[in-house]
């Protein structure tokens, strides 16, 4: 199979794959606020069954995907053997920055390089900001005993999730950008580096080791898969849909 094709494939499973995750994301939630929605003790093992039957089909399928695109990894090869781009960027970058010596190069090129490295740092830093401050505004709010009345208690979980729902998807899809962003400014910094003085230049070759670390994370992938997939056929989702619905009728006593 030739490169071109081989790519397209992984794009094709990796589009489907975000695809089905967006859409059994967007079911799962659907159908928690239905539970919710439905009265004042709906959290019965029958309630939370009926709500969550019409999601089957997504969720099987974005398992399915999921195991299809752990497969296309392992068996698809990569372009000239190369690994992930963002990661065989980072590993080359890194070798080129610690043999490349900036004050041996130009005005321009050092300020160029320093520019690059600037915009990343100030990238992951307004990420953490928006963690922190994220996570501290949903934090006060479950903190805060008067927002968690004991008799409404479906209207105050839709309140709070209402809360929850945004504070994770800002600095989820903010790092989203930063990581394309960052990916990109990688590239450019080692295009920039290419075109410092020749005795300070290093040719970006993947090691062995990098090799061996590569193929003990594929085993360790498969074997995860594996103990998955016989935990889901010996019925250890059922399991765990009965301990959850244990603990909301209960313990927690939300039933």
């Amino acid at each position: 199979m030739t490169k071109e094709p081989t790519q397209r494939i992984r794009s094709l499973i990796r589009g489907l794959l975000s695809i089905s995750i967006i859409v059994a994301g967007l079911c799962l939630m659907a159908a928690c606020l239905s539970i919710y929605h439905s009265g004042d003790h709906p959290f019965s093992r029958e309630a939370v069954a009926a709500a969550f039957r019409p999601i089957a089909l997504p969720v099987y399928l974005c398992l399915g995907l999921t195991v299809l695109s752990f497969a296309a990894e392992l068996a698809l090869p990569r372009p000239d053997g190369k690994a992930k781009p963002r990661r065989q960027a980072a590993m080359l970058l890194r070798r080129m920055q610690e043999k490349t010596d900036l004050s041996l190069c130009g005005e321009e090129l050092r300020s160029s390089v320093l520019a690059q490295r600037k915009s990343r740092q100030n990238r992951n830093r307004i990420g953490i900001v928006l963690v922190v401050l994220c996570g501290a505004v949903f934090l006060s709010y479950g903190a805060n005993p008067h927002n968690f009345h004991q008799t409404q208690i479906n209207d105050s979980m839709i309140r709070a999730m209402y809360r929850f729902v945004p504070c994770t998807l800002i600095p989820f899809g903010y790092g989203i950008f930063a990581a394309y962003r960052n990916l990109a400014s990688m590239e450019a910094e080692i295009e920039l580096l290419k075109s410092a003085p020749k005795e300070s230049k290093v040719s970006g070759t993947v090691t062995g080791s990098d090799a061996r670390w590569t193929s003990l994370r594929n085993v360790l992938l498969v074997v995860a898969l594996v103990i998955l997939l016989y935990g889901f056929f010996a019925g250890g989702t059922a399991d765990v849909l009965t301990k959850a619905v244990n603990i909301c009728t209960e313990c927690v006593g939300l039933g």
